[in-house]
């Protein structure tokens, strides 16, 4: 989890230290939710999320044209490519939030406000996840 660290002093350099634990916190739990915590994982969603993190090509999209960099979609298969992805993302939308917004918005997308109910059994898993570390 070096890769979150190393992230996050580019992505946001004022995260509290509370919240850098969190965020690895939180990114070990998605990890084990959506890939049991392996590294090779087949395609979820139709195919359409790929790796690790189960990451799909809009939120590579996304972080790219917000950060200028250059994600390629094999890329969500490496699992350092797809935890600094994850970061980028989460900061993007999330830069003040914590384990249950970085959560929520990795399941839901930006728009998960909009639609909590859809997202509470994902948190919960994330949660009873982290309770147990």
């Amino acid at each position: 989890m070096a890769s979150v660290l190393m992230c996050l002093c580019v992505v946001n350099p004022s995260i509290t230290d509370i919240q850098r634990l969190d965020l690895i916190r939180t990114i070990k739990a998605i990890h084990m939710v959506e890939g049991s915590g392996k590294l090779s994982v087949p395609p979820g969603d139709g195919g359409r999320s790929w790796g690790p993190l189960q990451i799909g090509l809009k939120v590579v999209k996304d972080v790219n044209g917000r950060y200028g960099t250059a994600f390629t979609s094999p890329d969500r298969l490496d699992f350092r490519k797809s935890v600094e992805i994850c970061v980028r993302y989460l900061m993007m939308y999330e830069s003040k939030g914590g384990a249950e917004q970085w959560a929520r918005l990795w399941n839901g997308g930006p728009s998960w406000r909009t639609k909590t109910e859809k997202t509470d059994g994902y948190w919960a898993e994330v949660q009873g996840l982290m309770k147990g570390n």
